[in-house]
């Protein structure tokens, strides 16, 4: 009996460095920084938050700039098929698939043919 709780005891000790090493995790560019990290100064906070909000102004600022480009270019129904090109294009990058309902109901498309002339 002793030796199966001394088992156990060093199995847990050795598996605690593989629970804990997920600490370190990088961040996107859409989340925002953990402001309680430990280890962290007062100072090292502000400036983390700081930099996150200044990305986060240059991203809508970029996507308003590219937007009113946008308007003066085409027209709404060209931009609102952009958008759709846009938003299928990212899900085919993330390896996502469409909603199922979508893919479930799509429209089918009629091939059109041209008419003989006599």
């Amino acid at each position: 009996m002793k030796k199966l709780l001394k088992i156990l005891a060093i199995l847990c000790f050795l598996s605690l460095p593989a629970i804990t090493s997920a600490q370190g995790v990088a961040l996107n560019a859409n989340e925002k920084p953990d402001t309680r990290a430990p280890g962290a100064s007062r100072e090292q906070r502000r400036a983390a938050r700081k930099h996150w909000r200044d990305d986060r102004r240059k991203k809508h600022a970029q996507d308003k700039a590219l937007k009113d480009y946008q308007k003066h270019s085409q027209t709404k129904a060209t931009r609102r098929r952009m958008k759709e090109n846009r938003a299928k294009a990212e899900m085919n990058n993330q390896h996502k698939r469409e909603f199922f309902l979508k893919r479930w109901f799509h429209r089918r498309r009629v091939k059109k043919t041209k008419k003989q002339d006599r």
